[in-house]
C-alpha cells in the first residue's frame, strides 16, 4: 500500500512538472536562446537586470497558476475552453481581442525566429539573408504538410537540449579569461535611477509572454487533481524559468561589450571558440527557429482557414503557410533589435490592460477566493454546458 502511495505522489509531481516544463519549453525559443531579449530587457539595467527576472516570472507564475487551476476546477483541457469559460459572459468581446494580439504575436515572434536562424545561417553557407530565410521556410512548410509531428516529438528534447547548452555556456562564459564579471560586479552600483525603468521592463517582458505561456499550459492540465498539485505546475515552472533568464544575464554581465550586439549569446559563443559547443547551438537554434515557425503557423492559419474560399486542402494549406511567412519574412528584415525592442514592447503594452489585468482581476473572484474548488456553474449557464 505505501508503495502504491508513493507511487501515486510521484505521478502527482510528474503531471506539475510537466505543466511548467510546458511554459519553459514555450519561453525557451529562439529569441530567448539568442540573448536578445535578456539583453533587451535585463542586462541594460546594471544590477537590477540581475533580480528583476523574479517579478517578471512571478508575474507569469501566478497568471499560470490562475490558469491551470481554473482548468482543473472545470475539467478543461483546450486553451479555447478556458478563454470561452473564464471570460464568461463576455468571451466574444475578449475572443476578438485575443485574436488581435494573436496575429500581432504571430508576426513579431515569427519574425524575430526567421531574423534569429535566417543570419545564423547566413554566417555558416554564406548566402544571403533572404535566401537563408526562404530555406527555412521551406523546411518548414514542408515539415508542415509531411512531417510535423516529427518536430513536435523532439521539441522537448530541443528545449532541454538548448538549456544543457545555455548552463555549459555560463560556465565556460565565466571561466574565461575575457570575463569581466568580478570588475562589472564591482564598477556597478544598485543606482535607484534605473530601478523604475527596470522594474517597467520585466512587466512588459511578462506581458508579452503571457498569451505563449497561457496557450502552452491550458491544453496539458488533464491529471491535475489539486490545488497543491497546481500551485507545485506554477512554482516549478517559476524556478526553472527565472533560472534559465537568470544565468542568460549573469553570463552577459561579464561581456558588457557584447549586450548592444543582436545576438549577444551567439556573440559570446564566437569569442570563447569552442567548436562542439559552437555547433550544437547553432543545430539546435535552426531546430528550435522552425519548430516555432510550425507551432506558430499552424495556429495561425488554423484561424482563418474556414474563411479562404479553395476547395482543395492541401493548396489551401500550401497558399495560407507561405502567405503568413512571406509577411513575418518582411517583418524580419527589421532586425531581431528592434523585433524585440519596440515590436515586443508594444505587444508586451497592449497585453498588460487586455490579458494579464483581466485576468488577474477575474481570477481573484474565480480561483483565489473560491475556497471550496467549485466549478464555474455560471459560465456554464452561459455557455449553455449545464449537466
Amino acid at each position: 500500500m505505501a508503495e502504491k502511495t508513493a507511487k501515486k505522489s510521484n505521478f502527482k509531481l510528474a503531471t506539475s512538472m510537466g505543466i511548467g516544463a510546458t511554459w519553459f519549453g514555450v519561453h525557451m525559443g529562439p529569441g530567448t536562446a539568442s540573448g536578445r531579449q535578456g539583453s533587451t530587457y535585463y542586462s541594460t539595467y546594471g544590477n537590477w537586470g540581475l533580480v528583476t527576472p523574479l517579478l517578471a516570472m512571478g508575474i507569469l507564475g501566478f497568471i499560470i497558476y490562475i490558469v491551470v487551476e481554473y482548468c482543473r476546477q472545470n475539467g478543461l483541457t483546450k486553451y479555447k475552453d478556458f478563454f470561452n469559460h473564464f471570460f464568461s459572459p463576455y468571451e466574444k468581446i475578449f475572443s476578438v481581442l485575443f485574436d488581435i494580439l494573436f496575429f500581432f504575436t504571430y508576426f513579431m515572434v515569427v519574425g524575430a525566429s526567421l531574423a534569429t536562424g535566417g543570419k545564423i545561417l547566413s554566417n555558416q553557407i554564406g548566402l544571403p539573408y533572404l535566401v537563408c530565410a526562404a530555406i527555412i521556410g521551406i523546411i518548414a512548410l514542408m515539415l508542415i504538410i509531411y512531417g510535423e509531428a516529427l518536430i513536435r516529438n523532439a521539441n522537448s528534447v530541443m528545449t532541454w537540449l538548448m538549456l544543457a547548452i545555455i548552463v555549459s555556456l555560463l560556465f565556460f562564459s565565466l571561466g574565461s579569461p575575457q570575463s569581466q564579471f568580478s570588475t562589472e560586479w564591482t564598477a556597478k552600483t544598485w543606482d535607484s535611477g534605473t530601478l523604475f525603468p527596470a522594474l517597467k521592463a520585466a512587466v512588459i517582458y511578462a506581458s508579452f509572454q503571457v498569451t505563449g505561456a497561457i496557450g502552452s499550459v491550458a491544453s496539458v492540465t488533464s491529471g491535475l487533481n489539486s490545488k497543491a498539485e497546481s500551485k507545485a505546475a506554477a512554482i516549478f515552472g517559476f524556478l526553472t524559468n527565472s533560472l534559465l533568464i537568470v544565468m542568460i544575464i549573469v553570463m552577459q554581465y561579464g561581456y558588457p561589450q557584447l549586450t548592444k550586439a543582436e545576438m549577444p549569446n551567439y556573440e559570446i559563443l564566437k569569442l570563447l571558440n569552442i567548436p562542439v559547443l559552437y555547433w550544437m547551438y547553432v543545430a539546435l537554434v535552426e531546430l528550435a527557429v522552425v519548430s516555432t515557425v510550425i507551432g506558430l503557423n499552424n495556429g495561425v492559419v488554423t484561424r482563418i482557414q474556414k474563411y479562404v474560399k479553395i476547395t482543395n486542402p492541401m493548396v489551401k494549406n500550401v497558399v495560407l503557410n507561405v502567405i503568413f511567412m512571406m509577411g513575418a519574412t518582411a517583418v524580419s528584415l527589421l532586425g531581431l533589435t528592434k523585433i524585440v525592442g519596440p515590436g515586443f514592447t508594444m505587444l508586451g503594452y497592449m497585453c498588460l490592460p487586455l490579458v494579464i489585468i483581466p485576468i488577474l482581476v477575474i481570477g481573484y473572484k474565480k480561483v483565489i477566493r473560491n475556497n471550496r474548488e467549485l466549478p464555474d456553474n455560471a459560465a456554464k449557464a452561459h455557455l449553455g454546458l449545464e449537466d
